[in-house]
């Protein structure tokens, strides 16, 4: 580390380097997700969540990016990208041993998600899930971050949705997506009722963007709270203050 420095090359040097060559805007806790779209829905809820609250959820200490667009994202993305990304973080320590940086994955909960999580806790088998890869659920418990408390906390608070895939649309609230629909009849190829109120939507590919900008302009800290709760947890994972930052 000495020998680096007389150089002037600084711990992190590696990681940062890796990530401009990406254009990611790394900081020193990283969500990587399948999109634009999910950072954007994200984002959003930072927004709001900071107007509500005058605290951030997404600062200078965290960011949450798409490791790239189109053919460079999704979950192919990320699962090429993650693993090169916590092994550089992984051996490029400061003079204490310690990591100057940290970065998850995010993924949906469809089939998709949990194929890339299990190649991905399969094949390196410093990557846990529920500790470093987690997939997206409606509700995701900050009770815990020992991993199998945590997945079965998960499953518990999910049941109502045991047999349904969790994607960024559908942690929009009911009557938001109601209202969409009223503006664009054809947005969704359905909205699946289930027990106790709850609900599954599917949204046509071609109307994702617009309806990313309905929630833009018409959403709320009601209509939007699951995206901001899962922000929240994402932090609590992390070991950031779940309630956000000062500015």
């Amino acid at each position: 580390v000495d020998d680096r420095r007389e150089n002037g090359v600084e711990a992190g040097d590696q990681v940062r380097w890796y990530a401009k060559q990406r254009g990611w805007p790394l900081r020193q806790n990283n969500i990587l997700v399948e999109g634009d779209t999910d950072r954007e829905y994200f984002e959003l809820a930072h927004n709001i969540y900071l107007a509500e609250n005058g605290r951030s959820l997404l600062c200078k200490k965290l960011a949450v990016f798409p490791t790239g667009a189109r053919d460079d994202g999704g979950t192919f993305g990320i699962v090429g990208e993650f693993p090169t990304l916590r092994k550089l973080i992984d051996v490029d320590l400061d003079s204490s041993s310690k990591a100057i940086f940290r970065a998850v994955c995010l993924m949906d909960g469809d089939s998709a998600g949990k194929n890339a999580a299990n190649i991905l806790t399969s094949k390196y088998t410093k990557l846990k899930e529920w500790q470093d890869v987690f997939l997206l659920h409606r509700k995701l418990p900050r009770s815990s971050r020992e991993p199998a408390t945590l997945k079965a906390q998960v499953e518990k608070a999910n049941a109502a949705w045991r047999q349904s895939d969790c994607e960024i649309e559908d942690l929009i609230g009911l009557e938001l997506l109601q209202l969409f629909k009223e503006h664009k009849p054809n947005a969704f190829e359905k909205i699946q009722e289930l027990k106790d109120g709850e609900f599954r939507v599917k949204v046509s590919w071609q109307y994702k963007q617009e309806l990313l900008r309905f929630c833009q302009e018409h959403g709320d800290a009601s209509s939007l709270s699951g995206p901001i709760e899962i922000l929240r947890s994402m932090r609590f994972y992390l070991h950031l203050d779940p309630n956000g930052e000062t500015s």
